[in-house]
């Protein structure tokens, strides 16, 4: 047995030892076998992001379109996130009726400081998400760098309890829709993860890894274009819906295009009128449509 120091519960957990794994390196389909039998997983990221990218259309396998037309699956991750500036995303979904998928990261959910309790800055955002039909995966509690150090069962099982527990105080006592329940899906934060990474949160029940295509360069610290228009590397709202658009034209094959944004950002990709509303009019115009990760991923 594999077991775990569980620094928020001053107890230690147990993860069952993998008895035996296939050859895999990320970006793979794998297997972990455990006394309840095989357990397989799927990483999306590197096969999917990355290789496919650079032409190799076997892998795009894990993603299926429902219809004829390619699919945009936008996707945030969530972690320090302003209420007025998530919420202007989630007001431009709602009104383009897009649903989307929220990967959440401990600092969206749980108040700095020692004793973990809910954030009440954020409990409102957790509950249009919920209430406007977006699904949420995990994205870990601390959100950590990789290491050797990171024990992934406790980064996502107390990720995944600390969501529950926002959703139940959003509610204030009342119950809470069925899909408020976060998925089986999860992201490794900065992208950075391994086999054991995938392994580990297979056996902690989160067996899809999901990665992107297109990421709209909204967490690298750039300048805004508005502060610093003659900046090359400064960003918009229209760039970021540039990138999503330049390269689903690209790639007309492809049965899915990822999109990797970040809830609350600062470039103004939900309130600006070039964002988020005019990346969904111009798609949908020459025949494209939206969807949850959960509506076109192929199960592992």
């Amino acid at each position: 047995m594999l077991s775990f120091a569980c620094a928020a519960c001053g107890t230690e957990a147990a993860l069952p030892e993998p008895m035996s794994t296939t050859e895999t390196v990320p970006g793979a389909r794998g297997t972990v076998a455990t006394d309840a039998g095989e357990l397989r997983y799927v990483d999306t990221h590197d096969h999917f992001a990355h290789v496919v990218a650079q032409g190799d259309k076997t892998k795009s396998a894990y993603f299926k379109r429902r219809g004829a037309a390619q699919e945009i699956a936008l996707t945030f991750d969530c972690a320090w996130v302003p209420e007025e500036a998530g919420m202007a995303v989630l007001d431009a979904l709602k009104e383009m009726n897009v649903k989307s998928t929220f990967f959440v990261a401990g600092p969206f959910v749980v108040a700095a400081g020692p004793r973990r309790a809910p954030n009440e800055a954020t409990l409102r955002l957790v509950r249009r998400i919920v209430e406007d039909g977006h699904e949420v995966g995990n994205h870990t509690l601390d959100h950590p760098h990789l290491g050797p150090r990171v024990v992934w069962k406790d980064e996502l099982v107390l990720l995944r309890d600390a969501w529950g527990t926002s959703v139940a105080r959003a509610y204030a006592g009342a119950e809470a829709p069925r899909s408020s329940t976060m998925t089986t899906m999860w992201r490794a934060p900065y992208g950075e993860y391994d086999d054991r990474s995938l392994r580990e949160a297979a056996l902690a029940g989160y067996t899809t890894h999901v990665g992107w295509n297109v990421d709209v360069h909204d967490s690298l610290g750039f300048p805004e274009c508005r502060v610093a228009p003659v900046d090359p590397n400064c960003l918009d709202a229209g760039k970021e819906t540039a990138m999503v658009t330049s390269f689903a034209r690209r790639n007309p094959d492809r049965d899915v295009v990822v999109v990797l944004a970040h809830l609350g950002a600062p470039y103004g990709f939900g309130k600006d009128p070039k964002g988020i509303r005019a990346l969904v009019t111009s798609m949908r115009a020459e025949g494209r449509t939206f969807a949850k990760i959960s509506e076109v991923i192929v199960a592992p």
